[in-house]
């Protein structure tokens, strides 16, 4: 859909008026806005959180106030940590080394506040190491993926950090919208 009859409308989740000036009403909403990078976030916490958790409760409020039914929100694999332990109810004290994990907790925890709220139905994706088309391919931010696939097409050594006895779980763009 368009927004304001443009189809490439662009506002900053933490632009709370311009959320509030748009006219459209929508059925859900996927928010997958986010300051993503721990390399990022070392450099300049402050905008991480910011984006992250105002940005995530201008989204909301927005679909609070203008009755939206249904919000997706992009949560992440972090909040996780290094722990084996994936339940919802697990201890995953150890998620809490860097800021990244903290602001997608929050996150959860402000769609429950608004679920609680209102008729406002919301969930949260944990995802995992999402890669695809259109993802970042340079520098400190890229994606792990793209970089092993270059290394290998070049027959050059792919970078393993640790022992080599890690895992991560990988999901293709596509398969996490079905």
């Amino acid at each position: 859909m368009d927004i304001d009859g443009k189809p490439d409308y662009k506002i900053s989740i933490t632009d709370r008026d311009a959320l509030r000036g748009i006219r459209e009403k929508f059925d859900c909403i996927f928010h997958l806005a986010a300051v993503t990078s721990p390399p990022q976030f070392e450099k300049d916490p402050e905008h991480g959180l910011y984006v992250n958790i105002n940005g995530t409760f201008n989204v909301l409020d927005y679909a609070f106030r203008t009755g939206t039914r249904k919000v997706v929100i992009a949560s992440s694999s972090a909040i996780y940590g290094d722990s084996p332990d994936i339940s919802v109810e697990g201890n995953h004290q150890d998620a809490f080394r860097n800021l990244y994990p903290v602001t997608k907790v929050t996150d959860e925890y402000l769609a429950r506040y608004f679920s609680i709220r209102g008729d406002l139905e919301c969930v949260a994706l944990r995802y995992f190491n999402t890669f695809g088309s259109g993802e970042n391919t340079k520098g400190l931010y890229s994606s792990p993926i793209h970089k092993f696939l270059l290394s290998a097409m070049r027959s050059e050594d792919i970078d393993v950090y640790g022992d080599g006895t890690q895992s991560r779980d990988f999901i293709y763009i596509k398969d996490s919208v079905k």
